[in-house]
């Protein structure tokens, strides 16, 4: 896991990722963002077994 926030002007912005290890090949995760009325959102899967 793993967050922050950063500052643009007088907006403040707070994010978050969470990411899972399925096993040596397999990963998931996720993210968001907001700041003001903006919101941002990430979802991956990465395979290693080729």
């Amino acid at each position: 896991m793993s967050g922050g926030f950063g500052t643009y002007g007088s907006e403040v912005g707070f994010g978050g990722t969470l990411a899972l290890r399925g096993n040596d090949n397999w990963s998931f995760g996720g993210s968001a963002g907001v700041g003001g009325n903006n919101v941002t959102t990430k979802v991956q899967v990465r395979y290693g077994g080729f």
